[in-house]
């Protein structure tokens, strides 16, 4: 018998039609596309879902985006965001539903950061959102093997190892 754990995340994924996305590692529902062209391939806007859940394996491999992307807590525990910013210096942010010093429920991230995250140590689940401006476009997402992010920044090995994509 499945636990009460399992059961809301399932009830989630299937309520809210959710679709794993392998390279990234998440589950994600894209719930709003801006009907404004803002050039051939992408729209002005785009807003999606996603879960995380350590019992599923579900959290984000480093990656990095063309377009800014602002976060938002929904609900469910904590998540840890892990940022690489273009200056090489790792920054660590807390999406929750508390206001304090690198902790807030919506956070943005510029394009061109390499970014990853998860439900915090503990934690069960994390419901949260993501807005995209422009919107999201199969060229605007790019990711590289674990290896190549290591001799780029092996300054940060460790939460590389943690979070690298293993191709």
């Amino acid at each position: 018998m499945k636990n009460e754990v399992t059961q809301k995340i399932e009830s989630i994924i299937k309520e809210q039609d959710m679709e794993r996305i392998e390279v990234e590692g998440c589950y994600v529902k894209r719930i709003y596309l801006s009907d404004i062209s803002y050039n051939d391939e992408q729209r002005l806007g785009s807003h999606m879902y996603g879960l995380y859940a350590p019992e599923i394996d579900s959290q984000s491999c480093f990656h990095r985006l063309t377009c800014d992307e602002l976060w938002h807590f929904y609900g469910g525990d904590p998540i840890t965001l892990y940022l690489i910013y273009p200056d090489r210096e790792l920054k660590e942010f807390t999406l929750s539903q508390k206001f304090g010093e690198n902790e807030a429920p919506t956070f943005l991230i510029p394009r061109g950061v390499w970014q990853a995250g998860k439900t915090q140590a503990g934690g069960q689940y994390s419901l949260f959102g993501c807005t995209v401006f422009p919107s999201f476009a199969d060229g605007c997402f790019y990711v590289e093997g674990k290896d190549e992010l290591l001799k780029k920044y092996p300054e940060h090995k460790s939460v590389i190892e943690e979070f690298g994509y293993d191709e």
